[in-house]
């Protein structure tokens, strides 16, 4: 990522000892790159979240006409739609996996990787620093 290097300079009149600031900071491309990908963590974390809550509430078989276990059920029903022909659900003795929500979390992730890897390909900047020097004497 490239840097910008931001030094300030400053003279005493009555001693002539230069005092130094010196900032590093990303550029406001790579910032603007960065913030992007976080948020698209974010959003991939947050549905991620809510397939594993689902997960869990089939597993131990949570009451679906439970106000909450229902909205969840239908909020996460669109982010495993695409996934419900793939396999259907695992049972082991008296557990339910649910298979297509499983599939889904990892999808999901794996697209949140390709994407902000592909927008910083696209997107970042090929590194580097530029340096800005700011001489000032103090009178």
């Amino acid at each position: 990522m490239a840097q910008e290097k931001i030094e300030v300079v400053r003279v005493a009149p009555h001693d002539g000892y230069q005092r130094r600031v010196v900032e590093y900071r990303l550029s406001t491309r790579d910032a603007i790159v960065l913030r992007v990908n976080q948020i698209i963590w974010l959003l991939a974390g947050i549905v991620c979240l809510l397939l594993l809550v689902r997960v869990i509430f089939v597993a131990i078989n949570a009451n679906p006409s439970s106000d909450f276990v229902a909205w969840l059920y239908a909020l996460t029903n669109n982010f495993v739609a695409p996934f419900a022909g793939i396999t259907g659900n695992l049972t082991l003795g008296s557990i339910v996996i649910d298979v297509p929500a499983l599939i889904a979390m990892a999808l999901y992730t794996i697209a949140a990787a390709v994407i902000t890897y592909v927008i910083r390909i696209l997107l970042g900047s090929t590194g580097g620093m530029r340096s800005v020097t700011e001489v000032e004497r103090l009178d």
